[in-house]
């Protein structure tokens, strides 16, 4: 019961802090900074190599990468 109610709580979190970043109309998806889903491969070998250099590209392998940026 008690997991339940904080994924409940964190999901609800996560809703308030997205509706806050809209309110101040800060970009919320790739679209609204102009990234097309075509970029999203290039885009996250960039930020991969930034991930190997911090020597955490086990923690986020680059496909894990790609698939979270296509969800924006």
């Amino acid at each position: 019961m008690i997991v339940l109610h904080l994924w409940l709580t964190s999901d609800r979190c996560l809703d308030a802090f997205k509706n806050w970043i809209v309110s101040i109309g800060a970009p919320v998806t790739l679209e609204e900074v102009h990234i097309s889903k075509k970029e999203v491969d290039k885009l996250a070998a960039h930020i991969f190599r930034t991930i190997e250099m911090a020597r955490m590209q086990e923690l986020y392998p680059l496909e894990t990468l790609k698939e979270l940026l296509n969800r924006m």
